[in-house]
């Protein structure tokens, strides 16, 4: 019989080199020791302020007097930033946690503490099928001792006899003594002294039955899986927190975290600059009691969140650290976003709506929260932003979050246009760079030179905008309270250098510097707004919302890969067993190493697993999930070849998975589009040093089967001098299979029937003259 929880419990583990283990030990033990020395000192500080008496200091003068100036706080800071850098670690694989299951029925839980004798079954109907585990003594009661679903039965039968003594010696080695254990799982508690296994034992003759045997039942230690589930069944039906009820796998972590911030807060009494956003006082008056408590000190849990969200901001924004113009760093991140995030509607028109954190966890967004994204990731970088949305002709109405038509960033003294919906930058006069607003409010069609003519793709499909419309735009400010408080403005500047997270925006600065090209400004409350939404949601919404959450629950390797995705750091320094410095690839900082080991369960083992032991469901998902983001971390690292293989077979070539199929779309088809970039450059630039690719043309140097003609005579020199070189031969070879990859793309995105159509038909046509061109 298989074995189903070796199945679908991870089974490989990394090495630990000797060398590594005893660096290991020695870093903890000069760790220990200093943190042994800090404590005393520590002690005989605190000591001296106490003997000092009340003499009126307040706590703050106390502790500089104790020694504790500002650099001595700002030390204490640290343990509060490698948390935030570090809340993946929090999160451990199934396998990590190692720890021991509970034992629910054995003799000792026995009502008369006799050992839990079980007989196994074809049940009163006497089906034939061996799937009923019965008590006939009863001195177990199931339902009492609280029996449930999927907990494991270690039920022992009778070996055969051993015919030879090669059969016995291999039972006395696995120390067998005549019985072996059978695993099965509680698919049903019958009644108090019956159970219905999650698959039958093999079938007897009608004259042998299963022997009467002990029996044990264990529960695996899922108690913080099981938490998290019943957290999430509890909002799912209730709706109960509105806010902050998402309980994620991290979610202890960040209530530590909480605790610290709060705790260093009230200590730290650092003075700096810091007033209230004078552009609130224009927020309508239902909104303006949310951004009442901006001048608060004291951490809530809402603040947390937003605060790992800050630090995935960071980590993704760094991609573009290696662009030196804002410009380029600005089209890097827009690409990822397209590149990672699917463009979805389906969850809106439910009502649902969904901060950065939650888009980036799921890989879905709206045209709204895409925009909203963006803007984020380019504070990290200090680049200013705004989204801009068209109200109605008449003017009248109050701007919206909905309906944001593009963001336009700051380069210099322009804003270049960047459309979330396309999922391309606004296309310039020239047809290359990123169009500026002020380009797309000018209309001069009758010249062929409109910037947002350009995207129309014929008098059918025409681009929903125009440059009257442009000239009316609204500049929507983001403000996310918990940037415009006292408390973020403390934190991040505490925070510097590797550390260093933006956690503060001027929208009043910002307004000052789009108010020029714009009709108006507004702030954007799009985050109290989202926060507000929660509220209202449907059951239905709320159910599409916890299955979303429950699969990291359930999974949380893959919320682990994920939030390690955004770091893109798998690499690290260590040594190997000579101690000699090498680059190595480190598991357990990658997200592959969870994706693949814990998220990518075979199919034949999830159809054998049990139902009732197992979340298959969950583990189906978690599989879609990791596999496209396989393919695009395999495509943001340049491995083409396994980009198009989880893009491809493993998604797209596989119809049960549903939910990030457009995503993995557009990534196989940006897949094929940069294959034949790089042969495009390959047949521009021939290696000029190879012999092989001399310019020259002759006999010797061709291929016999070119070098001679229909009869096997030597071709004329003058018809081998008309012949292509192999210089020309490969040109030609790359060119073709440039061709053939930008072909593959164009039908990809032509078949593209989601949200973001219109872009994918923009890029197609775009690839069509490109090939014309060539």
């Amino acid at each position: 019989m298989r074995d189903n929880t070796k199945l679908i419990e991870p089974f490989v583990r990394p090495n630990s080199s000797p060398s590594n283990t005893r660096r290991d030990r020695h870093v903890h033990r000069s760790t220990h020791i200093g943190a042994v020395a800090l404590f005393v000192a520590l002690l005989a500080s605190l000591a001296t302020a106490l003997l000092a008496g009340c003499d009126g200091k307040t706590s703050a003068e106390k502790l500089r007097d104790a020694g504790f100036d500002p650099a001595s706080r700002a030390v204490s800071f640290d343990a509060i930033a490698d948390r935030l850098n570090n809340l993946d670690q929090a999160v451990r694989a199934h396998d990590e946690a190692n720890e021991p299951a509970e034992v629910v029925v054995d003799a000792t839980r026995s009502t008369d503490s006799q050992p839990v004798l079980g007989v196994v079954t074809d049940g009163p109907q006497r089906s034939g099928t061996f799937e009923f585990l019965h008590v006939p003594q009863g001195n177990v009661n199931f339902s009492t001792l609280g029996v449930l679903p999927g907990d494991t039965i270690e039920y022992l039968i009778e070996l055969p006899k051993a015919a030879n003594i090669a059969e016995l010696e291999f039972f006395k080695k696995a120390r067998l003594d005549g019985r072996k254990s059978i695993q099965r799982y509680v698919a049903k508690v019958v009644d108090a002294h019956t159970l219905l296994l999650d698959a039958p034992l093999p079938p007897l003759s009608p004259d042998e039955s299963y022997p009467l045997v002990p029996i044990v039942v264990t529960r695996p230690n899922r108690e913080r899986v099981d938490h998290l589930d019943r957290a999430i069944a509890q909002w799912e039906s209730t709706g109960q927190p509105a806010v902050d009820w998402e309980a994620t796998p991290d979610r202890d972590a960040l209530d530590v975290l909480l605790v610290q911030l709060n705790n260093w807060s009230q200590r730290d009494d650092t003075a700096f600059d810091w007033h209230a956003e004078p552009l609130l006082a224009t927020l309508p008056p239902p909104l303006q009691p949310h951004f009442g408590r901006l001048d608060a000190e004291r951490f809530v849990r809402s603040d947390a969140r937003l605060l790992q969200e800050a630090v995935w901001l960071r980590d993704i924004a760094r991609r573009a650290d290696g662009k030196s113009n804002p410009l380029d760093k600005a089209k890097q991140l827009f690409g990822w976003i397209v590149d990672n995030i699917q463009l979805d509607a389906n969850q809106a028109a439910l009502g649902i709506r969904q901060r950065p954190w939650q888009a980036l966890a799921s890989g879905r967004a709206t045209a709204d929260e895409r925009a909203w994204l963006f803007i984020l990731l380019l504070r990290q970088l200090n680049i200013d932003a705004v989204a801009l949305t068209i109200p109605p002709a008449d003017g009248d109405a109050q701007p919206r979050s909905e309906g944001v038509w593009t963001v336009a960033v700051q380069i210099g003294e322009t804003w270049r246009l960047f459309d979330p919906t396309l999922g391309l930058p606004l296309i310039g006069p020239d047809g290359d760079s990123v169009a500026t607003l002020a380009q797309a409010k000018s209309d001069d069609a009758e010249l062929g030179q409109s910037v947002l003519r350009q995207l129309d793709l014929d008098e059918s499909r025409p681009y929903p905008y125009n440059a009257e419309q442009a000239r009316r735009a609204v500049a929507l400010l983001e403000a996310t309270p918990l940037y415009l408080s006292r408390r973020a403005r403390r934190i991040e500047l505490q925070l510097a250098g590797a550390n260093r997270i933006v956690l503060s925006t001027s929208p009043s600065r910002i307004a000052d510097a789009i108010r020029p090209h714009v009709a108006s400004v507004a702030l954007w409350p799009i985050g109290i707004e989202t926060a507000a939404a929660r509220s209202t949601l449907s059951p239905a919404a709320r159910s599409v919302l916890a299955e979303q959450f429950r699969v990291f629950a359930r999974v949380p390797a893959l919320w682990k890969g994920r939030a390690l995705q955004f770091r893109d750091d798998d690499h690290q320094s260590e040594f190997d067993y000579a101690d000699r410095p090498v680059r190595v690839y480190s598991l357990r900082r990658d997200p592959r190493w969870y994706f693949t080991q814990y998220c990518r369960k075979s199919d034949r083992d999830l159809a054998a697993a049990s139902a009732a032991r197992f979340p298959i469901a969950s583990l189906r998902m978690a599989k879609h999930f990791a596999a496209v983001w396989m393919g695009c971390l395999a495509y943001e690292d340049g491995d083409f070849a396994e980009a198009l293989a989880y893009f491809g077979e493993r998604t797209l070539e596989r119809e049960s998975d549903k939910l990030l199929r457009p995503l993995a779309r557009q990534g196989l088809a940006r897949t094929h589009e940069r294959i034949a970039q790089l042969l495009d450059e390959l047949a521009r630039r021939p290696t000029p040093d190879d012999p092989a690719l001399d310019d020259s043309v002759s006999d010797e140097s061709m291929p016999d089967d070119l070098a001679l003609d229909d009869e096997n005579r030597p071709l004329p020199d003058e018809t081998i001098a008309w012949l292509p070189t192999p210089r020309q031969w490969l040109s030609l070879a790359l060119t073709t299979a440039a061709a053939e990859q930008r072909a593959t793309a164009v039908e990809l995105y032509e078949a593209d029937n989601s949200l973001q159509q219109h872009g994918s038909l923009i890029r197609a046509r775009r690839l069509r003259m490109s090939s014309t061109d060539l």
